[in-house]
């Protein structure tokens, strides 16, 4: 699964959030409502690993963004940021999830 996020939860009010949850499929599928297409384009992605409780990825987010960003030479580009899960969370303990953040970048100019 992936979430996508288009919103900066430390800018954006709670209730004004934008997410989706997202399944990544190769194949060119019917989509019908209520579900949406949403295509992740390729290009230049920063990838953060994470291991933990999603609760708690708060401060990854913030140190991917807030420290490593500013030091790297690049800045986001112009799409949304998305979370890839790697294992689920039914069959393994919240502190052995394993989870992929993905930030679109582009050179620093």
């Amino acid at each position: 699964m992936i979430a996508v996020f288009f919103d900066d939860p430390d800018l954006v009010p709670e209730t004004d959030l934008r997410s989706r949850a997202c399944l990544a499929v190769t194949d060119s599928l019917a989509v019908e409502a209520p579900l949406v297409e949403n295509i992740i384009h390729g290009g230049l992605y920063a990838r953060l690993s994470y291991t933990g409780p999603y609760a708690d990825m708060r401060d990854a987010y913030r140190w991917f963004l807030g420290v490593w960003l500013p030091d790297s030479g690049y800045e986001p580009d112009n799409a949304p940021l998305f979370e890839a899960y790697l294992n689920d969370p039914r069959e393994v303990p919240q502190t052995e999830l394993r989870t992929d953040i993905h930030l679109p970048i582009r050179a620093s100019q």
